[in-house]
């Protein structure tokens, strides 16, 4: 079928037209939708990073959750082991004398003096008080010695914070005896 000269030029016409509306089209909305796809992707992609991080946050925060309350139960169960504050004195003597038995008695404690408090002095705002007892007494020296050791071994808040050594009397049946004088320091539970 051939086409007059007119009828192609308007076939032509129509062609280019088309192809211009085509182009026209594309340019303005499909351009346009396109670059709000790609927004939305950046922001949806945003969004899921932000989730995504919730979520580790989320189980990063129970885990620091079971971690606190496995760390408290820790806490009041070394607490059990401090003194109580309102028996320091009898609780301290009790401790002493249950330790010194269980030693076999191989020292003799002659003078156990009332508590005084200090502050630790070593950490701001810390939550526990002291306590300091001055312990004097005659033992030979290795019972003292193991008797140091094993003290702070089995009592994990009581520290000997000094001691003095000297000879025993030598008129007495303790001459080959030493005495000792000593301050341990115990830590102390704070009041509720």
């Amino acid at each position: 079928m051939k086409l007059s000269k007119e009828k192609q030029q308007q076939v032509i016409a129509v062609l280019i037209g088309a192809v211009l509306v085509i182009v026209a089209l594309y340019l303005l909305v499909i351009t346009g939708q396109q670059a709000k796809i790609a927004k939305l992707d950046k922001e949806l992609s945003d969004v899921q990073n932000l989730v995504a991080r919730a979520e580790r946050d989320i189980k990063d925060e129970k885990i620091k959750l079971e971690m606190l309350a496995e760390a408290t139960n820790q806490l009041a169960e070394l607490e059990k082991q401090l003194m109580p504050t309102n028996e320091v004195y009898s609780t301290f003597i009790t401790l002493l004398n249950q330790f010194k038995t269980q030693q076999g008695g191989r020292i003799d404690i002659v003078e156990i003096s009332r508590d005084r408090s200090a502050p630790l002095g070593m950490l701001n705002k810390f939550p526990y008080g002291t306590a300091i007892f001055t312990v004097r007494g005659f033992a030979h020296y290795h019972d003292f010695g193991r008797f140091l050791a094993d003290f702070e071994t089995q009592y994990p808040f009581m520290r000997v914070r000094q001691f003095s050594l000297s000879a025993g009397a030598l008129e007495t049946a303790a001459s080959e005896k030493l005495s000792f004088e000593m301050d341990i320091v115990a830590l102390v539970k704070p009041n509720p």
